[in-house]
C-alpha cells in the first residue's frame, strides 16, 4: 500500500492523537459563530504550525459542518520544488496521527494530463502545505472521505484555466476544494494587516489580474523584508478562477497574523480563512 507518512507531525502539529485532536477541537470551538449559513464549495486555509494559524483555519473548517462531505479536492504550492505543471499524489492513503485517508484514485488519475498535469509522490513528500489540512478535515468531517493531494508548480495563464476545467468537471454537491495559503510574509504587524487587507479584497474579487496588480505593487514597493505576498498565490488564483466560473462568491471569515497570537510583532506571518459558496 502506497502510504504518505506524517512528515509534520511533532513539528507542525502534534505527534499525539488526544493531544492533536484535543487542540483542534479546541481551535474549533474558540471559533465558533453564525456562519451556519455558508456551504462551501471552497475553502482558502492557511497552512502554518498551529500554535500560529490553526485558530484562523478553523473559522474556515467549521463550515464544513453544514454540508456533507465525501470528496475533498488538496490544492497548495511547493515551497521545496520547483517544477512546471501540477504535481498529483494518486493512490494510496495519507496518514496522520488520526489515522489514515484513503486517495481518490479515479478523481485522481482523471486530473492526469501528460502535458502538464502529472503523477508525482516526489513533490509531496517534503511539502507541509497540504498534510497540515489533514487532521483538520479527520475531526470536522463525521463521516468517511477520500482526498485529492496537488502540488502546483509554475503553470501559464491557458494552463490554469485547462486545469481549473478538469476541477470543475469533478466537483459535485459533496465535493469541497480546498486551498492552502498564508499571506504576507514577516512584515511589521501593523504594516502586515494593510498589507493583507488588500490582498483579500482583491482574492474575493474573483479577479486574477487585480490580484496580480496588487500583488505586483506591493512586491515593489519596498517594505522591509516583505518576502511574498502570498506564497500560495497559485493555488488562490486556481480557486478565484473555479469560483468565477461557477460564480460563487467569497467571503472573509477571519483574518490574523501571527501577531495576534505570538509575542513578536516586528516580522509576522498574515493568514486568512475565506469561504466561496
Amino acid at each position: 500500500m502506497n502510504i504518505r507518512q506524517p512528515f509534520f507531525a511533532g513539528s507542525f502539529y502534534p505527534d499525539n492523537p488526544n493531544i492533536l485532536k484535543g487542540k483542534i477541537e479546541l481551535f474549533l470551538n474558540n471559533g465558533i459563530s453564525s456562519k451556519d449559513n455558508i456551504l462551501p464549495k471552497i475553502l482558502l486555509v492557511p497552512h502554518a504550525g498551529y500554535d500560529y494559524s490553526g485558530s484562523v483555519a478553523a473559522y474556515a473548517y467549521q463550515t464544513l459542518n453544514n454540508l456533507t462531505v465525501k470528496r475533498v479536492i488538496l490544492i497548495g504550492c511547493s515551497h521545496q520544488s520547483y517544477f512546471d505543471g501540477a504535481a498529483v499524489w494518486i493512490r494510496g492513503h495519507w496518514r496522520t496521527p488520526l489515522g489514515d485517508i484513503a486517495v481518490d484514485e479515479k478523481l485522481s488519475q482523471s486530473l492526469i494530463d501528460s502535458k502538464y498535469i502529472r503523477e508525482d509522490f516526489k513533490a509531496h513528500l517534503d511539502e507541509h502545505t497540504l498534510e497540515v489540512q489533514i487532521p483538520f478535515l479527520q475531526v470536522v468531517i463525521k463521516n468517511s472521505f477520500t482526498i485529492t493531494p496537488i502540488i502546483l508548480g509554475k503553470m501559464n495563464e491557458l494552463e490554469i484555466i485547462r486545469f481549473c476545467a478538469k476541477i470543475e468537471e469533478n466537483m459535485n454537491s459533496e465535493t469541497v476544494v480546498i486551498l492552502s495559503s498564508d499571506l504576507s510574509h514577516y512584515l511589521s504587524y501593523d504594516v502586515a494587516n494593510k498589507i493583507d487587507e488588500m490582498t483579500v479584497k482583491a482574492v474575493l474579487s474573483n479577479e486574477i489580474e487585480r490580484l496580480e496588480e496588487v500583488v505586483n505593487k506591493n512586491m515593489q514597493q519596498g517594505f522591509k523584508n516583505l518576502a511574498t505576498c502570498a506564497c500560495g498565490q497559485q493555488a488562490i488564483e486556481v480557486g478565484m478562477t473555479i469560483a468565477k466560473d461557477l460564480k460563487l462568491k467569497g467571503e472573509l471569515l477571519k483574518y490574523a497574523n501571527s501577531g495576534d497570537v505570538m509575542e513578536d510583532k516586528h516580522q509576522v506571518v498574515g493568514y486568512a480563512a475565506i469561504a466561496w459558496s
